[in-house]
């Protein structure tokens, strides 16, 4: 089993290798993506959809928080939704709808660039869950 780790893992490398060797050889710089904080990149957030609350995590009475990885562009449209944690219910709905974000065009030293930040998708208890006994909720981003 370590055998075919080690393979794979060799061959992974390869292919980066070969990748990063022909971005530089089409001249291609091949440079980090800045990382924008989350708290600044919401500022930035032009066009918010907000998450449809997925019919199997009701009936389960789910709530939670699911943070995204995003890619953004240079136009401001997120290109690439990764969850870094959450539920799996949750996580496909708020990726559904981060694609469809749109930021502010990032510009740094005077060019148009693609970032990369974190976003935070918050999914409530659902009011169908409360019990009529329970306090009410109160939910705060």
């Amino acid at each position: 089993m370590q055998r075919i780790l080690r393979s794979s893992g060799i061959l992974l490398w390869c292919v980066g290798v070969l990748l990063l060797a022909q971005a530089s050889s089409q001249g291609t710089p091949v440079l980090p993506l800045p990382v924008m904080i989350e708290s600044e990149a919401q500022t930035r957030r032009i066009h918010y959809v907000t998450p449809s609350y997925p019919a199997e995590a009701r009936k389960q009475c789910l709530q939670g928080k699911v943070v995204l990885k995003l890619r953004v562009d240079e136009t401001g449209a997120v290109v690439h939704a990764s969850v870094v944690s959450g539920e799996t219910v949750l996580a496909d709905a708020a990726r559904a709808a981060a694609k469809r974000w749109m930021y502010e065009p990032y510009i740094q030293n005077g060019r148009l660039t693609e970032f990369v930040t974190h976003a935070t998708v918050s999914f409530p208890r659902p009011s169908a869950c409360s019990s009529p006994s329970a306090s009410p909720e109160f939910h705060f981003e």
